[in-house]
């Protein structure tokens, strides 16, 4: 599922709770990716303009923005979840700092099922099954493997959303090589 797939199927009020636990350098960073402009000139109201960014940002990751909703999956899972994501590569015994790795995540492709069971397992007991679904999404969305085929419990969580009929039926107008 991409980040912005990840983003409609979580619901407004887990949105609104990754926006307001963002902080500012990764608020910026996302703002940025959603291709918001910086505003020059000085602004008398930093607090006005903070909350002009989120809106812009939340309406750019509600709108399908791919890059925009990545980058505040990111922000939210270095920022403020960094402590689950270094909880999970210690269990495969991967180095990081505070979560965040210079390595291949090619143990993904590998890893036992009962191995990763078991990780995201103990993720869910301490940090919750919506917060391990997410970056359990992200994750196998940036290291394109199926992890959810070996947690089915973590896909009911957020359910994969249909495809869309439009691009189908677009796709099937398509003119055919002769």
């Amino acid at each position: 599922m991409k980040p912005s797939q990840l983003i409609n199927v979580i619901g407004a009020a887990k949105l609104e709770t990754m926006l307001a636990d963002l902080p500012r350098r990764a608020q910026r960073a996302a703002v940025k990716e959603a291709g918001g402009k910086k505003q020059k000139g000085l602004m008398v109201n930093p607090a006005k303009r903070r909350q002009e960014e989120m809106a812009a940002l939340k309406q750019a990751v509600l709108a399908g923005g791919e890059d925009a909703a990545d980058a505040l999956i990111y922000g939210w899972l270095t920022s403020k979840r960094w402590p689950m994501l270094a909880d999970f590569l210690d269990q495969f015994h991967v180095r990081h700092r505070q979560g965040l790795t210079n390595d291949e995540l090619d143990f993904l492709k590998t890893a036992r099922p009962t191995q990763l069971k078991a990780a995201v397992e103990k993720l869910e007991a301490k940090y919750g099954k919506e917060d391990t679904a997410i970056y359990v999404h992200y994750l196998q969305h940036k290291n394109e493997v199926d992890l959810l085929q070996h947690l089915p419990e973590i896909a009911k969580v957020f359910p994969e959303p249909p495809p869309e009929p439009a691009k189908e039926a677009a796709a099937e107008n398509l003119p055919k090589p002769t």
